[in-house]
């Protein structure tokens, strides 16, 4: 599960969920004006869900593009070190 990237992850939790509010919906045995209230709080709370994980995938990204952007500034002073010395 380490090697699934966030997009897909979040991609499959949203399909599942889809899924789920679908397959509930279709067996649950309620009035029409029930179900338009049911399919109102689901997507609301898929909504929610969904929001949470974007902000955490956001700063994940965000964390990972400042670690590489360290990597890359030592390295560029490792090399310009590099070429001084054999200059």
């Amino acid at each position: 599960m380490a090697d699934i990237k966030g997009g897909e992850f979040l991609g499959g939790v949203v399909v599942g969920a889809l899924i789920g509010a679908a397959l509930g919906l279709m067996f649950a045995p309620q009035r029409g004006e029930e179900t338009r209230q049911l399919v109102k709080e689901k997507g609301a709370e898929l909504k929610e869900k969904v929001g949470k994980k974007a902000e955490e995938l956001v700063a994940s990204g965000r964390e990972a593009i400042k670690e590489g952007a360290g990597q890359v500034v030592s390295a560029i002073k490792r090399g310009k070190a590099e070429v001084t010395e054999e200059s």
